[in-house]
């Protein structure tokens, strides 16, 4: 939020409500949030399977893939 309580969006938050192929998509998730996890575990499921590496590259590390600070 900004000081007018306002909330703050990024240009790759507000595409998403403005073209109308992305909106779908926001629109459904926001109205069935069921299907939107359905969906990340399908995708996420399908990069795990192509070999994305479950931890963070680099020497010894051992962090988990959304962990890499």
């Amino acid at each position: 939020e900004d000081a007018t309580g306002n909330l703050m969006m990024l240009p790759s938050d507000m595409i998403l409500i403005a073209d109308p192929v992305f909106k779908k998509w926001v629109e459904l998730y926001a109205k069935n949030e069921d299907q939107f996890f359905a969906d990340f575990a399908s995708a996420f499921s399908k990069l795990l399977h192509l070999g994305v590496p479950v931890t963070v590259a680099g020497a010894g590390s051992n962090k988990p893939w959304y962990q890499f600070w």
